[in-house]
């Protein structure tokens, strides 16, 4: 086999397939399967975020 079709399916493949992660699976994940998940355990999501007002300080190194 030639070692350039190889190389060349490698990125190919991998492009492919991080196009689907990103694009499809992720947003279908986060959004979808584990979004009750996220608003049930929202008060351990960057707490300082959910003070009124928000502390922004707080987010920000020193």
């Amino acid at each position: 086999m030639k070692i350039k079709t190889i190389v060349a399916g490698a990125i190919v493949f991998y492009l492919v397939q991080m196009i689907i992660g990103m694009l499809i699976t992720g947003p279908w994940i986060h959004e979808g399967i584990l979004d009750s998940a996220y608003q049930a355990t929202s008060a351990f999501w960057r707490p300082e975020l959910r003070q009124n007002p928000p502390d922004m300080a707080a987010l920000m190194p020193y």
